[in-house]
């Protein structure tokens, strides 16, 4: 008996059936593919079209701007992508006028189900090539067309972040005499943008004058688009290795930290500098510190500095003033009010001269500083006209001193040959003005017990050349300084000499010529001899 199998056998046909529906299946798939694939390109294409329209017009509307677009894509699956290049808004249609804004190419993420969010949502932006002018001007009085264009409402949106790396913001002042502002942001990166949102920022840039490192964290806006200069603004800032040697004349590498408020066109700030080898031409490196509050009008940079606290060595120094520009002057001037009731006169001088200081002593300061822009060394550009006092000074070099010490004595009619030089202090005081480098004094007084001396005259900085005419008042007379023979002849010289009354009773005409190396000091006979 033959065993039948539970299934006949597939038959030849059967067999040649099966190849026919797997390529018949394989076709249809392929076709539901490539018709996805179609249908996702017209979407895409239809979905460009439209999105285009439509930020082109939330772009003009929002910021009154004209807006050229060079080319635009959407991809719509599986994420919703958008690129485009050469984006231009240009608030200004005279062709000489900077775009307001300029991006080179963009790309944006977002989700399908965040576009249809009342609030709309994209989730990254990047941004290369972004270049923005902001041009601080008086708003416009908008004409009946920009009226209704600007009640049309622009959608609301936010995005989450923001990279636009390699960033240039020229910000360009009211005054059209200015120099605009011109900022190089390395990093940008900015959280939570929309178009009636304050966004967070991060950026690192760097600081034009002096050239340094800024890393800035905050946050800004929402943007005033109708008057920028008074678009928000907060946040803290790092300046690192700015170079002090851009001045010519001055040295060091200055660092500073502080913290901002305010708008665009009013910025408070309140901060610290720090300067550990700070220099004035030749002169020694001291260790500067600065505390200062300011306001800063970062339209134009021009800073209006309501109080500065420095300190170097043991003297401390309070200024106000501001740092601004000027219509047709490249660069901004440095004007500001300089006191010091706490300061060491070596501390002053050490800053402007290589070798030990002259004198040590106590020194009190008033003055105006101004330091006008150029390349020139900064000592030849700094004006000064102030005055000065120096209290209970001694002179490092024992000779001087001791000289000094002797006058002192003789003076007083003292003709002692054991006279201590430390026991003698000297007091200073006058007014005086600098300009292209010379420094003017007049009123010019240095008094010692039993003598004063009164002069004018100029002091060169650069060649260290002396030129002083003046008086010096003894209280005793010629022969009451010296005995014997000297003496005699004194007595007869003496009416030359006679002094005015309150002035002691002998008077000199001097003048102190020669170098700041090597003074030369000698009676003016033409004075002496004068009717």
């Amino acid at each position: 008996m033959s065993i039948k199998p539970l299934t006949e056998p597939r038959s030849n046909a059967t067999r040649k059936a099966y190849p026919s529906r797997r390529r018949f299946w394989l076709k249809i798939l392929v076709a539901v593919l490539l018709g996805g694939i179609f249908a996702v390109a017209i979407a895409s294409w239809y979905a460009g079209q439209i999105v285009r329209r439509h930020m082109v017009a939330a772009l003009e509307t929002h910021y009154h701007s004209k807006v050229e677009l060079k080319s635009f894509d959407v991809l719509i699956f599986p994420r919703i992508i958008i690129r485009g290049e050469d984006l231009v808004l240009r608030k200004d249609a005279t062709p000489s006028a900077p775009p307001f804004i300029k991006i080179s190419k963009f790309t944006a993420d977002a989700g399908i189900l965040d576009l249809l969010r009342t609030k709309k949502r994209i989730r990254r932006v990047t941004l290369e090539g972004l270049e923005i002018h902001i041009v601080h001007s008086a708003p416009a009085e908008p004409n009946s067309e920009q009226s209704q264009g600007q009640k049309r409402k622009v959608p609301e949106f936010v995005i989450s972040e923001v990279s636009a790396d390699d960033t240039r913001l020229v910000i360009h002042p009211q005054d059209p005499g200015k120099d605009p502002r011109v900022w190089d942001i390395h990093q940008l990166s900015l959280r939570s943008a929309g178009t009636a949102d304050s966004m967070h920022y991060k950026a690192t840039l760097t600081n034009p004058t002096p050239p340094g490192k800024i890393d800035s964290t905050g946050y800004f806006g929402p943007f005033n688009v109708e008057d920028p200069g008074k678009s928000p603004l907060k946040g803290d800032y790092q300046f690192r290795n700015a170079d002090l040697g851009h001045f010519k004349g001055i040295g060091g590498t200055l660092s500073s930290d502080g913290a901002f408020s305010g708008v665009l066109d009013r910025i408070d700030v309140k901060g610290k500098c720090d300067v550990a080898d700070f220099s004035v031409r030749d002169g020694h490196k001291v260790h500067l510190t600065t505390d200062f509050v300011a306001v800063v009008d970062g339209t134009d940079g021009d800073t209006y500095l309501h109080e500065v606290r420095a300190a170097f060595l043991n003297t401390r120094l309070l200024a106000r003033g501001k740092v601004e520009g000027s219509e047709g002057q490249k660069g901004k001037t440095i004007s500001l009010k300089v006191d010091s009731e706490q300061a060491r006169v070596e501390d002053l001088v050490t800053l402007v001269v290589p070798n030990e200081p002259l004198l040590t002593g106590a020194a009190e300061l008033h003055t105006s500083f101004e330091l006008p822009p150029g390349k020139t060394d900064v000592l030849d550009r700094l004006r000064l006209d102030g005055a000065f006092g120096l209290e209970q000074t001694k002179f490092s070099n024992n000779s001087i001193q001791q000289k000094i010490a002797t006058l002192s004595a003789r003076s007083q009619g003292d003709k002692s040959e054991n006279i201590v030089p430390g026991d003698t202090a000297s007091n200073f005081k006058g007014h005086f003005t600098l300009a292209n480098g010379v420094a003017r004094f007049s009123n010019l007084t240095f008094d010692v017990p039993g003598a004063s001396v009164n002069l004018a005259g100029t002091y060169d900085l650069d060649k260290g050349a002396l030129d002083f005419q003046g008086h010096l008042h003894m209280q005793a007379k010629l022969s009451e300084m010296t005995s014997g023979v000297k003496s005699f002849l004194a007595k007869i010289a003496q009416p030359f000499f006679n002094g005015k009354k309150g002035e002691g009773q002998t008077d000199i005409p001097i003048k102190i010529s020669g170098s700041r190396k090597e003074p030369k000091f000698g009676i003016d006979v033409g004075k002496v001899l004068k009717p």
